[in-house]
């Protein structure tokens, strides 16, 4: 029981300096509303945001369905993950009178520079939320939106609907918040932590070989005791 006991405390130890290193929870940066108009400024909701523009919660600057920012990249130095994005639309593209807008846009998380993961989100005007992207261990995140506009009327010289692609092409996109969350990847242990790593371990080692020092030499005097 003693012996498990001390490999339990050297473990404690061993734990306790990387147990401050745990990934924090999942928090949401809010653009549009949350901001005044202009460039969003680099070091909100701890990112750089590329020259990222505001609409303040006017949805009448951009003509969009919601306050959002116009968006095509963030990034900061540490990896996180992301979880979410909710995007808005063009109030000119709105779905309406024989027209149909969907869109798609790529997401692409990349690692210093290197793609991570990338993946493809369609849908319908008004309707891009999405959650559960799993897009995990990166450090910048970029946006690429197609529209797919068509428009339907009256009528050919034979009487039949005339369908027309409006659009389809590059978009803009339009991004009111963002959830993310600290990666959860082995960090980087900066010398001072290691140092006291190590002496708190060296310490715990010191306490096991004390212990078992003392048990020896109960062993010894039991012996002694007995052989007289």
């Amino acid at each position: 029981m003693k012996g498990n006991l001390g490999f339990a405390i050297a473990a404690v130890v061993l734990a306790a300096p990387f147990g401050l290193f745990l990934p924090a929870g999942a928090s949401t940066v809010d653009l549009g509303s949350a901001l005044p108009s202009g460039t969003v400024p680099n070091g909100y909701g701890g990112f750089n945001w590329a020259g990222a523009i505001n609409d303040s919660g006017d949805a009448q600057f951009f003509f969009t369905s919601a306050p959002a920012a116009d968006v095509s990249q963030f990034s900061r130095a540490q990896p996180f993950d992301l979880t979410s994005v909710v995007f808005q639309n063009w109030e000119s593209e709105v779905t309406g009178l024989g027209q149909v807008s969907n869109y798609a846009t790529v997401i692409s998380g990349y690692l210093n520079n290197t793609l991570v993961r990338s993946v493809t989100e369609n849908y319908p005007w008004g309707q891009g939320v999405f959650s559960g992207l799993n897009i995990d261990d990166v450090n910048k995140i970029t946006f690429a939106t197609t529209a797919h506009i068509t428009d339907t009327f009256c009528c050919d010289g034979s009487g039949n609907p005339i369908t027309v692609t409006e659009f389809n092409g590059p978009d803009t996109t339009f991004v009111s918040s963002v959830t993310v969350k600290n990666a959860a990847r082995a960090p980087e242990v900066d010398p001072a932590s290691a140092a006291s790593a190590l002496t708190l371990l060296l310490g715990g080692l010191a306490v096991l070989r004390g212990g078992r020092r003392a048990q020896r030499w109960h062993r010894q005097a039991r012996g002694r005791r007995c052989g007289r």
